[in-house]
């Protein structure tokens, strides 16, 4: 009788540990460090063009124009 137990005891392990790993083992993932991509820098000439749209807009503002009319003359 200790034989057919030892048996049927065998045959569950067996059976239990089968569908234990039925799914597969989860595989490893090894992380990786993260990687540091420099961005592009910036140049000196990005000031230098707001300082120049800002003095050609102050001198069109400043400098004036012509509406059409023509005040110094009379009529």
């Amino acid at each position: 009788m200790k034989k057919i137990t030892a048996f049927v005891m065998a045959a569950l392990t067996a059976v239990s540990a089968s569908t234990a790993f039925a799914g597969g083992i989860e595989p490893v993932i090894d992380e990786q460090e993260p990687v540091v991509v420099p961005g592009p820098t910036s140049s000196s000439s990005g000031g230098l063009l707001v300082l120049l749209l800002l003095g050609v807009t102050a001198a069109a503002v400043l400098g004036g124009g012509t509406d059409g009319t023509n005040e110094d003359t009379p009529s």
